[in-house]
């Protein structure tokens, strides 16, 4: 495991508390996972965000589209690099991947389809991805 060290600790401190290393509920420090962040762009610039405040992603031909809190930003990653950042992600049809801790409600809909609210866009779940998208979300 590599751990990045703020620059206001000892890493000296850290290294002989290691082997010392008690799990508490309250303790001196808190050991916190880096969050993954995509490489983003729109007009007004570049960007890092954090893959867990994404909404959902949509391909439109050559384009990749990020949404995230009411924002809409472009990548250079592809839909199945972005799955692999999170495990968060499920693909819902062939251009769209949800993060599905952001979905808001769920709506079944005719020919074994549902739609589904996230953020403020409805999405199409559709045939193809019917079951796994149940067996994820439980339903």
């Amino acid at each position: 495991m590599r751990v990045q060290l703020a620059k206001d600790i000892d890493e000296n401190e850290i290294k002989e508390s290691l082997d010392k290393i008690e799990i508490v509920e309250d303790g001196e420090y808190m050991l916190i996972r880096k969050a993954p962040r995509l490489p983003v762009y729109n007009d007004d610039g570049d960007y890092f965000i954090d893959v867990f405040s994404i909404d959902y992603v949509e391909a439109y031909g050559n384009e990749i589209s990020v949404y995230s809190q009411s924002k809409k930003y472009r990548t250079n990653y592809k839909l199945y690099e972005i799955i692999e950042l999170s495990t968060h992600f499920l693909r819902i049809n062939k251009s769209v991947v949800i993060n599905q801790t952001k979905i808001k409600e769920i709506k079944p809909s005719m020919n074994m389809k549902f739609k589904v609210l996230v953020g403020d866009q409805w999405l199409d779940v559709n045939r193809h991805y019917y079951y796994k998208f149940k067996d994820t979300i439980g339903i």
